[in-house]
């Protein structure tokens, strides 16, 4: 009796130490995420240009970009991210004749190369429809960590509408859809693209969004990260169509030597609209 008891308490204890199921490798974190801008001139021209590249080392995560002075009269026409130059180029056209003197910035985010980084591009169609959509999806199980979008042709009258991650809460982005309208009658073909920057997965990766009112008034939003760091942005308006211009859609905190952690985003309406509407500001956040 005592051996068929040595034997179960072996058997037992051999059960005990049976390995379990393998454990899930912990994702990385990124790391040295920071900011940096360029202006444009600061005069009447009917269109502006800038770039604006990364420090020495850094690799480009995200595209961004803002306007002053135009008092809604001018249309982000390009928030171009570059990898092969790690840099980012912002443009501005007039959508109606300005006087005053008005700049444009580009914002890049940058950071230590994640794993597997890389550029996808969708264009739309070229054709003269009064509106285009174009969705870049990242590779794989890829996922989301920055974004941009421009227009080619419109000569100052298409105009983005949304720079839109998915993904949510919780919920890694993995595409980016960029959708754009004319502000006025136009019959030139043009086009509309859409920039994903993608990389490996990277721990804590979410959408956080955050919208205004809905109203018929000028108005900003500011999609906050909390603890984490904001590797990506996006705006979307919502209700009119060609109707508000996009003037602010970049990381508003972070600096040469600190990460971003907060979106912000600001629409202003390009003719006077009776129509109600509202704006959403999108941070793409991971934790740092």
């Amino acid at each position: 009796m005592r051996w068929v008891a040595v034997l179960v308490l072996a058997a037992s204890a051999t059960a005990g130490w049976a390995p379990g199921p393998a454990s899930a490798v912990a994702l990385p974190t990124i790391t040295g995420v920071v900011k940096v801008e360029a202006p444009s001139p600061n005069n009447s021209a009917t269109a502006k240009s800038v770039t604006v590249t990364c420090p020495a080392g850094k690799r480009l995560i995200n595209a961004g970009g803002y306007s002053v002075g135009d008092e809604g009269n001018v249309g982000l026409d390009d928030i171009y991210p570059d990898l092969t130059t790690n840099s980012v180029t912002v443009s501005g056209k007039e959508t109606d004749p300005l006087d005053t003197n008005w700049w444009v910035s580009a914002v890049a985010t940058c950071a230590d190369e994640p794993a597997g980084l890389e550029l996808e591009v969708t264009v739309s169609p070229l054709s003269s429809f009064y509106v285009k959509t174009a969705v870049a999806t990242c590779p794989g199980n890829k996922t989301l960590v920055g974004a941009g979008g421009s227009l080619e042709g419109g000569a100052g009258e298409a105009i983005l509408d949304s720079i839109v991650p998915d993904g949510g809460v919780g919920v890694a982005a993995t595409n980016v859809t960029v959708q754009a309208f004319e502000s006025d009658p136009l019959a030139d073909d043009w086009t509309a693209t859409a920039y994903a920057i993608c990389a490996d997965p990277i721990r804590g990766q979410q959408r956080i969004a955050d919208s205004t009112a809905l109203g018929s008034a000028n108005n900003g939003a500011r999609a906050q990260c909390q603890g984490q760091v904001a590797t990506g942005t996006g705006a979307e308006i919502v209700g009119v169509y060609g109707e508000v211009v996009i003037e602010n859609a970049y990381p508003i905190d972070g600096s040469a030597v600190s990460a971003p952690t907060a979106t912000t985003v600001y629409g202003k309406e390009e003719d006077g609209t009776t129509g109600d509407w509202y704006i959403t500001a999108f941070a793409l956040c991971a934790d740092g």
